[in-house]
């Protein structure tokens, strides 16, 4: 069956409904069928097939729909081109009886009402009164306008059924007229000498880090940094990191993030497209632009209190996400538009505070770390910082948030993927109240099992749909207990103040149940890319200020109105939350001498977390597989790291020149013997540490090959230590993974006696 039929809960047995026809309507069978065939083109992308009465039997008719065909020769025409078939027809029009899940016809008690009889099995009543409503369209379409074309008709217009779409709805006021470090000084002036932020036995309070903030405000303004400019921002996680986000934005600057474990180059070269005038970092660094190194001076050095500057309409923030051409893209976020998001937890009911301690987990090159940072700060909350090491590790991790009493926990699903795991063995529960997702799909069997020991009283869990072009999160959606066991891929309703649309091809608004691209309009919109003009013309439609951005997502509206999110309609992918343009990856591959040709796929080597693999081919001359990946990592963050890189003669393509995905063959590692060769000089704990080793990768591995060069990540790491103790040979943090990073090394750790 179409989607459109058969989305929201199923039902048993027939059921019927009905809808007035339009005044002036013709009513005879074929008339009828040129209009549901028009509405049925919309709804899916199948050519409609409808059974019509034939003497004693229905005969299906195969109807192709031209879009662009007046009203009246549409109508001429469709029975010309029109093709008879034996085949099966999902509906039926005008038969009084037959197996077909739908069935139109006119009402006999009034033959002025459009019928429509249905299996609840197959159809929702949602979908079956929206198809009356859309034949309804092109009815009054054909009787009063048929010079217009049918593709013109609005089947969402009128007095429509239920539910309200997201698109006409209208978005809550919000109070944006605000800027981060404003809200930030309320906490600092109200309440200083709580404590604003901890990183493992520092704590930092809110008096003390306004004061370091003065420090470095007054230095950057100093420098001629103010309104306008931009810093980047180069700190390990710590409290300085919070400090030097504080004093750009005192300044009315916007910040840059340059975290130092990204490569160098791929740092110079969001510098210099950020045109950052002086970069702040912890340690010296060379970007080729000017840098100040802060240290904990900055703490107890003597400064006047900084004359803040800045508006609600500067940038906070310029965070650079994968570009397809091979070119990041940057995104400036203004004060207003975070500002709002922060005043929408307000009209949501989340209730953050004082009371409330925060896990900063994620990096703050990605956005999901400025809910955290400023829903924390803005509220007067406590700053968690989770240091990169204990962020791989899922039982360092659940210490940490148990040691620190974190009420308020954001992750990606894949992640919370092995905390849930680590937490399910553990008596002890943690002290969570918000548990919030973003980035990837949420596993409702995982949300069951996580609700057998975290009652929705106890922590309630928010599912967030969000791009980093809308402000974090444009939809949120409280999962229950109910939804999860109904495995909900609902992503819910808009943020308070934001807009969604679901629309077709050619931008017109779909009933629920249909598919189409989901666009997101209203308070967090910005304005378009930073220096890409034509990038920003071919996303945001609309002026500045009244903005709607085409996500490139595919979605639906729910028979309650939420959305649901069914993946993308191009081949970015999101590979551990990280949104992933496999075309930049394929352009610095394109870039290296000797390569003619190449392509990227994602592949997945199981279910579990961290599945999904990036596999790279290359074709070329007088390639060096081991050095071209060298390359890849000095040049793209890991997460754009092809896990796998294989040579080929040339890439496989259809008879269109295309490339034929399905032909590329099953990859091998760069620079890596996937052969067992070695097994023979293996020692009995190399060898039952390289099974669980080859186990996780899905693939051989050699006693001195690389984890993170054979297709590693820090999911698949926690997977081996976590297997290593389970296996009783013996216990192993995730960071002494890193360290060693072959079997040998791990081997070498452990304890002699271990799996003896």
């Amino acid at each position: 069956m179409s989607d459109w039929m058969s989305f929201g809960p199923a039902g048993s047995g027939p059921a019927e409904v009905s809808a007035p026809l339009p005044a002036g309507s013709a009513t005879d069978v074929r008339t009828l069928a040129a209009a549901t065939a028009a509405v049925l083109a919309r709804f899916s992308a199948e050519t409609p097939r409808i059974a019509l009465p034939d003497a004693d039997r229905p005969r299906t008719w195969i109807l192709p729909v031209d879009e662009d065909l007046p009203a009246s020769r549409y109508r001429a025409k469709l029975f010309v081109g029109a093709a008879a078939d034996d085949g099966p027809a999902p509906m039926a029009i005008g038969v009084a009886g037959g197996d077909f899940p739908l069935v139109l016809d006119l009402d006999p008690a009034d033959p002025r009402r459009l019928r429509c009889r249905f299996r609840r099995e197959h159809v929702h009543e949602t979908a079956a009164r929206w198809l009356l409503h859309g034949v309804g369209v092109l009815l009054d379409l054909f009787a009063r306008t048929p010079g217009a074309a049918i593709g013109t008709a609005d089947l969402t217009t009128g007095e429509h059924p239920e539910p309200v779409l997201p698109g006409e709805a209208v978005p809550d006021w919000l109070d944006g007229e605000h800027t981060l470090h404003e809200l930030i000084q309320r906490q600092v002036l109200a309440h200083p000498h709580a404590t604003a932020v901890t990183a493992g036995d520092r704590s930092v309070s809110y008096r003390e880090l306004g004061h370091a903030a003065d420090v470095l405000a007054a230095r950057l303004a100093a420098r001629g940094c103010g309104p306008g400019s931009r810093v980047g921002l180069s700190f390990a996680r710590s409290p300085l990191l919070i400090a030097a986000m504080f004093a750009v934005l005192k300044t009315g600057a916007a910040y840059v993030p340059l975290a130092p474990e990204n490569p160098p180059a791929r740092l110079r070269q969001i510098a210099e497209d950020a045109e950052v005038s002086l970069v702040l970092a912890d340690s010296p660094l060379d970007l080729g632009t000017p840098t100040l190194v802060v240290d904990d001076g900055v703490w107890t050095d003597r400064a006047e209190p900084f004359l803040t500057a800045g508006t609600a309409n500067d940038g906070a923030y310029l965070i650079y996400t994968s570009g397809s051409t091979g070119k990041p893209k940057g995104v400036v976020v203004a004060h207003r538009q975070i500002c709002s998001l922060l005043d929408a937890t307000r009209v949501f009911g989340f209730g953050f505070g004082r009371a409330d301690s925060w896990a900063l987990f994620h990096t703050y090159s990605w956005d999901f770390s400025v809910w955290e940072i400023f829903g924390c700060l803005t509220t007067g909350g406590r700053l968690v910082i989770v240091p990169a090491e204990t962020a791989r590790d899922a039982r360092a991790l659940h210490d940490l948030l148990s040691a620190q009493a974190v009420t308020v926990l954001n992750q990606t699903p894949s992640v919370f993927t092995q905390l849930a795991a680590v937490d399910a063995d553990r008596a002890e529960r943690l002290s969570v109240r918000w548990l919030i997702f973003s980035g990837e799909p949420l596993d409702m069997e995982l949300m069951l099992k996580w609700f057998g020991r975290y009652p929705e009283r106890r922590c309630r869990v928010i599912n967030m749909y969000g791009i980093t072009e809308t402000t974090v999160a444009c939809t949120w959606h409280p999962v229950t207990r109910e939804a999860a066991a109904a495995g909900s891929r609902s992503v819910g309703r808009a943020v308070p103040g934001w807009r969604v649309d679901v629309v077709d091809d050619r931008g017109r608004r779909v009933p629920p149940g249909v598919p189409g691209e989901i666009l997101l309009g209203g308070a967090g919109i910005v304005d378009g890319y930073h220096r890409r003009p034509e990038l920003t013309a071919a996303r945001f439609l609309g002026e500045p200020g009244a903005r709607w951005y085409r996500t490139g997502d595919r979605g639906r509206v729910l028979p309650d109105g939420e959305l649901e999110y069914l993946g993308r309609l191009d081949d970015q992918v999101k590979i551990r939350g990280h949104r992933v343009e496999l075309g930049e990856i394929r352009a610095v591959l394109l870039a290296e001498p000797g390569v003619r040709a190449a392509a990227v796929v994602v592949r997945s080597r199981g279910t579990g977390a961290g599945a999904e693999r990036l596999d790279g081919y290359v074709a070329g001359t007088g390639l060096d597989l081991p050095a071209l990946d060298r390359r890849l990592r000095e040049q793209l963050p890991g997460y754009l790291v092809p896990d796998t890189l294989t040579e080929l003669d040339g890439l496989p393509v259809n008879a269109n020149g295309k490339l034929d995905p399905a032909r590329l063959p099953e990859p091998r590692a760069a620079g890596a013997d996937l052969g067992l060769a070695d097994a023979a000089e293996a020692t009995e704990l190399q060898l039952r540490v390289g099974e669980l080793w080859a186990g996780a990768l899905g693939r051989p591995i050699a006693l001195d090959d690389d984890l993170f060069l054979t297709g590693g990540n820090s999911l698949l790491a926690f997977t081996i230590v976590d297997g290593i103790r389970k296996a009783g040979l013996g216990d192993l943090a995730v960071a002494d993974l890193y360290r060693t990073r072959t079997v040998r090394g791990v081997a070498g750790i452990l304890s002699p006696t271990a799996g003896s």
